[in-house]
């Protein structure tokens, strides 16, 4: 027996069927984005006349918002993991010139 939780969770007049998951985003958006804060959400959409796909929407539990690109997330709930405002590129150009200044100084009072 085949299955989808996700349209389960709501349920709808358009019934589930497995051909379906061929075009469905869910394991693509959960391969780009592992976030434990995020929460999708999936309905089954009929476009046009006869075709019918999953559609789903997402919400981050962290910052209480509905998330714009699940793939990349809310972009806001991991800023306060060290490294990532750095990594992000977040960090105000004075900020990093004083850790550079910073970190220059204490390579020189090693020499």
């Amino acid at each position: 027996m085949q299955e989808c939780r996700l349209p389960q969770r709501r349920p709808q007049e358009e019934r589930w069927e497995p051909s379906l998951c061929r075009d469905c985003p869910v394991p693509g958006i959960l391969q780009a984005n592992a976030c434990p804060n995020m929460v999708l959400e999936g309905r089954i959409a009929r476009r046009f006349l006869f075709w019918r796909r999953v559609e789903v929407s997402a919400f981050c539990l962290e910052t209480l918002e509905e998330v714009e690109n699940p793939y990349v997330g809310c972009g806001k709930c991991h800023l306060h993991r060290r490294g990532a405002r750095e990594l992000l590129g977040l960090v105000e150009e004075s900020q990093s010139a004083n850790s550079r200044a910073i970190s220059s100084g204490s390579k020189r009072g090693s020499l």
